[in-house]
């Protein structure tokens, strides 16, 4: 059974979906799909098929910059709301939806794909870091895993979340010392919505399955 939270959340996206692309790139800035997907495609083959996730989908933002990067991708989008979704399937690039809560088991057998994306989705009262172990699960070994979170969404915990579950630092740390993934790259800090809150900044990561 679903908790409230997650309920809450899908209906405010849901509600939010026709509205969502004018919202946050027209009146608060947001750019962190562009300037994400675009460091990705600097550490893959894009001459290369590849299968990716884009976790977190939202209204196909990421899918429609990566694209735009190579002809060789095939996308698979995955997200809690439905309505999201069907904005995802009227961009006309991925070749599956799924609806999909992170933090719990997502729809897909082990290392299912060649890389994943999860973009703008780490933020307050998002998903919590065990959408990490989720994300290793799902890639193959070799594949990367590009996300994005907000600086301080690495110190703590999911707000709601069971007392022990570990934040994001922890967990990053906690992979590694696991040999699950290695890091290959981490970008400065950049405002997150610089129309609305150009204090909140985010840093753009990328590992290696291992």
């Amino acid at each position: 059974m679903e908790d409230e939270l997650v309920i809450a959340t899908e209906q405010i996206f849901d509600n939010w979906s026709r509205t969502y692309e004018k919202d946050v790139i027209e009146m608060q800035g947001y750019s962190a799909h562009v300037d994400a997907t675009h460091t990705f495609g600097q550490h893959i083959d894009l001459s290369k098929k590849s299968r990716i996730l884009d976790a977190g989908a939202g209204t196909g933002l990421v899918g429609v910059a990566l694209s735009q990067l190579s002809s060789e991708l095939s996308l698979v989008a995955c997200d809690l709301s439905m309505a999201m979704l069907q904005e995802c399937r009227k961009k006309g690039v991925y070749e599956e939806v799924h609806r999909a809560i992170l933090g719990e088991r997502l729809p897909f057998v082990d290392q299912q794909f060649d890389h994943l994306l999860c973009i703008g989705v780490f933020q307050p009262c998002g998903p919590s870091s065990r959408s990490l172990d989720e994300f290793v699960r799902v890639v193959k070994r070799g594949g990367l895993i590009c996300f994005t979170h907000v600086s301080y969404v690495q110190y703590r915990n999911r707000l709601t979340g069971p007392d022990e579950e570990v934040g994001f630092l922890e967990k990053r740390k906690q992979l590694e010392k696991d040999q699950a993934w290695v890091q290959v790259y981490e970008s400065e800090e950049k405002p997150f919505t610089p129309g609305q809150d150009p204090d909140t900044l985010y840093r753009t990561h990328i590992y290696r399955r291992t």
